[in-house]
């Protein structure tokens, strides 16, 4: 990712083929380049002990993909305006 520069948003889905979304959230936690990244969780993944898990594990928002998309849409607007704004400000 650091090739491209730091990015706005994270969007996860804990569900990708070979790749535990968890453990990704806690490696990007871990890491002080991403340490304060927004990450929306966006699954299908419904259980309430996974959505307190990844909160607890760093995620900033939990989306269920059954949700109305448009919220979806919202938030990550205002997470992606939100982090162009501290940037600004640190410039």
């Amino acid at each position: 990712m650091q090739e491209f520069g730091q990015p706005d948003l994270m969007v996860l889905d804990l569900d990708v083929p070979g790749c535990d979304g968890m453990r990704l959230l806690e490696f990007l936690r871990e890491d002080s380049r991403y340490k304060n990244l927004p990450i929306v969780i966006y699954t299908g993944r419904e259980s309430d002990s996974t959505r307190s898990e990844a909160l607890e594990k760093g995620a900033t928002r939990y989306i269920l993909k059954a949700d109305d998309p448009r919220n979806a849409t919202q938030d990550v607007r205002y997470f992606i305006d939100s982090a162009r704004q501290l940037t600004a400000c640190q410039d």
